[in-house]
Order: C-alpha cells, then sequence, then structure tokens
C-alpha cells in the first residue's frame, strides 16, 4: 500500500522535473567533463612526480 503512495509521489515529482531535466543533466555532463579536462592533467602530473 505504501509503494503505491510513494510511486505516485514520484511519477509527480517526475511529471514537473521532466522539464527541469534535460537542464540537469546538460549541468551534469558539463561539470563531468570540465572535471575531468581540468583534473585529469594535474592528476597526471603528480603522478609523474611520484615515479
Amino acid at each position: 500500500m505504501y509503494y503505491l503512495i510513494i510511486l505516485c509521489i514520484l511519477l509527480i515529482i517526475g511529471y514537473y522535473s521532466s522539464k527541469y531535466l534535460f537542464f540537469v543533466l546538460i549541468g551534469m555532463f558539463l561539470s563531468l567533463y570540465l572535471s575531468f579536462k581540468y583534473i585529469m592533467p594535474i592528476y597526471c602530473n603528480m603522478k609523474k612526480i611520484i615515479v
């Protein structure tokens, strides 16, 4: 019985957030891309220094 209520709430939230989900996904991909772009070179340089 509780599962039905939770499911309904999730459906309502999903319906209203579907408009913003696209922007959230773009933001996530951008942040991942930027973090890899700027953190990976630093990480590689640190590995070179250690080795």
